[in-house]
């Protein structure tokens, strides 16, 4: 996951998972600023695709 500004300067960027596959499927902006994110991971979890689901404050850092 990656912020950057309207210029297009990267504010901030991270990672979640491990050394396997990650596809975002959907990130949307919550009220307090912070971002909720959902997609598809291989590298984490019981094995093969399994779904994801973050929550990030608005520096990128994981809540839940």
């Amino acid at each position: 996951m990656a912020k950057v500004s309207a210029a297009g300067t990267l504010l901030w960027e991270q990672s979640f998972g491990g050394t396997g596959s990650e596809v975002g499927r959907s990130v949307r902006q919550t009220s307090d600023g912070g971002f909720i994110a959902a997609g598809s991971i291989t590298s984490m979890g019981a094995g093969g695709v399994d779904a994801y689901l973050v929550k990030t404050d608005g520096a990128g850092v994981p809540q839940w």
